[in-house]
């Protein structure tokens, strides 16, 4: 269908931008860019220091047809007062904002726009806000900031804006634009493509030597960090938790009395309260006027699990002092002291959380692996209420298995590797095969479009008389860069008919698929060597969305689920149904358009748009 146009596009699209034109879409962030045409590193921090010549030539411009100098004078007067108005400490104004303020303000008043002093003291900021206006008087003292400098830089930069304004306001978004974004996403393809599975080379790969698969171990370091065996320890632990089942008080051990239970809680407030049951908290807050006997606190609840606590502290302590005897058996301790016993054997980090190290917080198995086998740590550990000693019992360091060790696991990924770098290396081939035939194709052509650019480059020179060598072979670069698209339609034109005579040659099977839209890759599909598994890989590879011409050739798309490798054509490809845009669709792509209409706009007064167009040469930055 062809795209839309006349009255009634117009009109949905004239009553978008008014439901629009009060909400403009953010700015893209301001690009560095690259240096100036003629500018020697323009965004480096500009020195400020007065120049010895102010009449000195720094640069010059084009403006209206004539030839505009900037003085080191003006230049530093310029620098100084951007310096202190936009300055900051870290962020130095650059040579690159001097020479775009300088010359947007040149532009911007060649136009007209400049801000008067009536338009200036009519909307200066300072005199609605007297309170503020004062404080930066006190400001500009110590910053040697005087009115002047003010009242320039106000002016000076409400003349810029005023040209933003004009050019940004001119900016129409055409209803092709709208349309050539929602194409982008619902163009239809059709594809001829060769595929090259990784399954091709499997069977001949099935009975790898050991030398094989030895060398294959030395040289892939991504299967040596698979299979790296990490550091492990192995360690025993005493814990207590007195809220867990299974916990218990030492006979014998003395119970606290009131005063010191309370002390204790008072110490522990906030860590206790988080104990308390969740089932008894409303009881903390009744909703009905109560007895005072049957109130209670957040003290009263715990209480009996504070004295277990105490107790079982204690315990803790002496479970220490047992634990670091020469041969203590740390199970025995534990029993005996009425405290939990844990040990875990030859884990690494995460098996470490797994094997319930995780109860002893995240620093735990560092702690233990900066230990040397039978060593303790030092003190008792808390980590929210579980307290805790711990004795490590041995560690290993990480380390790459010798080739034995892991020589039974590698014949499967020696395989699924190996293949798929075989496929990949096919159709590399191809590929470079293919970009050999269209060379030769269409170096005829190519050259004579060449010799045409040298010819029109040595008339220009001769006109110009130029004799330099370099300067003549600049020329020579600028008009064959002109022939670029030119070249690349020759190159396109010839790569349909030399990808069938590559294909046959090569013995590959053409496939063609049925006309698809593009669709975002999926996390999870079939994979299977059939043509609707090789479809959808097809429908999703982002190389095709590239495809614009008929005839235009991919370069190898590799499929990771499907272990495929594949090289497509363009066959056609076919404007989507506009009919089928939903009111969304449009309001979205239209804003889209207006954001890079907008972009568009600002962009060229930035340094680098603007130092090209207004031709601005640097005294010095060409070896002057």
């Amino acid at each position: 269908m062809m795209r839309p146009n006349g009255i009634f596009v117009s009109l949905l699209l004239a009553a978008v931008t008014l439901a629009q034109d009060s909400v403009k879409p953010p700015l893209p962030p301001r690009p560095p860019g690259p240096a100036g045409p003629a500018g020697a590193a323009p965004f480096q921090p500009a020195r400020l220091e007065k120049p010895a010549d102010p009449a000195k030539v720094r640069a010059t411009y084009e403006l209206e047809g004539a030839t505009v100098q900037i003085t080191e004078g003006a230049y530093f007067d310029a620098l100084s007062m951007l310096q202190k108005m936009e300055g900051r400490s870290g962020s130095p104004v650059t040579d690159g904002r001097v020479y775009e303020h300088m010359l947007a303000y040149a532009e911007a008043s060649a136009l007209g726009l400049a801000v008067t002093d009536e338009e200036f003291a009519a909307t200066d900021p300072m005199k609605r806000n007297p309170a503020l206006a004062e404080q930066l008087r006190k400001r500009w003292e110590q910053e040697g900031i005087t009115e002047d400098v003010y009242a320039r830089y106000q002016k000076e930069t409400a003349t810029v804006q005023r040209a933003k304004d004009l050019f940004a306001n001119s900016m129409r978004v055409k209803s092709t634009d709208v349309f050539d974004g929602y194409a982008k996403d619902h163009y239809t393809y059709k594809l001829d493509y060769v595929v090259f599975p990784a399954s091709d080379h499997t069977t001949v790969l099935a009975n790898a030597s050991d030398d094989d698969l030895r060398k294959f171990w030395d040289d892939d370091r991504t299967v040596q960090n698979m299979m790296r065996v990490p550091m492990s320890i192995s360690a025993e632990f005493i814990w207590l938790d007195p809220t867990a089942p299974g916990s218990k008080v030492a006979e014998g051990t003395r119970k606290p009395s009131y005063d010191e239970t309370l002390a204790y809680y008072n110490r522990n407030k906030d860590r206790l309260n988080a104990l308390i049951p969740p089932q008894r908290r409303p009881e903390l807050y009744p909703t009905d006027k109560a007895d005072p006997s049957k109130l209670v606190t957040p003290f009263s609840i715990l209480r009996e699990t504070i004295e277990k606590e105490m107790m079982m502290s204690g315990a803790v302590r002496e479970a220490l002092a047992d634990a670091g005897a020469p041969g203590a058996d740390m199970k025995a301790v534990a029993e005996k002291r009425g405290l939990q016993y844990h040990r875990v054997d030859r884990v690494d980090r995460p098996g470490f959380a797994t094997a319930g190290g995780n109860r002893y917080g995240v620093q735990a198995f560092s702690a233990l692996f900066n230990l040397n086998p039978g060593m303790m740590l030092p003190d008792v550990s808390v980590e929210g209420r579980v307290q805790w000693i711990a004795r490590l019992v041995e560690k290993d360091q990480a380390r790459l298995p010798e080739f034995a060790e892991v020589k039974g696991k590698l014949g499967p990924i020696y395989v699924e590797n190996t293949s798929m770098k075989m496929a990949t290396q096919r159709a590399n081939d191809v590929r470079k095969a293919l970009d050999e035939e269209v060379a030769r194709a269409a170096k005829p052509e190519i050259d004579a479009l060449l010799a045409a650019a040298d010819a029109e480059a040595d008339r220009e020179a001769k006109e110009r008389n130029i004799t330099e060598p370099k300067e003549v072979e600049v020329i020579r670069t600028r008009a064959r860069t002109l022939r670029n698209a030119a070249i690349a339609d020759i190159q396109r034109k010839h790569m349909s008919k030399s990808f069938d005579a590559v294909v046959a040659a090569k013995g590959l099977k053409l496939e063609t698929s049925e006309p698809f839209g593009f669709e975002p890759p999926r996390t999870e599909r079939e994979v299977s060597n059939t043509p609707k598994s090789r479809q959808d890989f097809i429908k999703s590879a982002y190389q095709v969305r590239d495809l614009r011409e008929p005839g235009q050739v991919t370069a190898p798309m590799v499929d990771p689920q499907g272990k495929t490798i594949y090289i497509a054509r363009l066959v056609e490809r076919l404007e989507p149904n506009y009919a089928d845009m939903t009111d969304s669709e449009l309001v979205y792509f239209r804003t889209i358009a207006e954001r890079t209409a907008h972009y568009q706009s600002n962009y060229r007064w930035y340094y680098y748009e603007i130092s090209k167009r207004r031709n601005l040469v640097i005294a010095g930055a060409q070896g002057k």
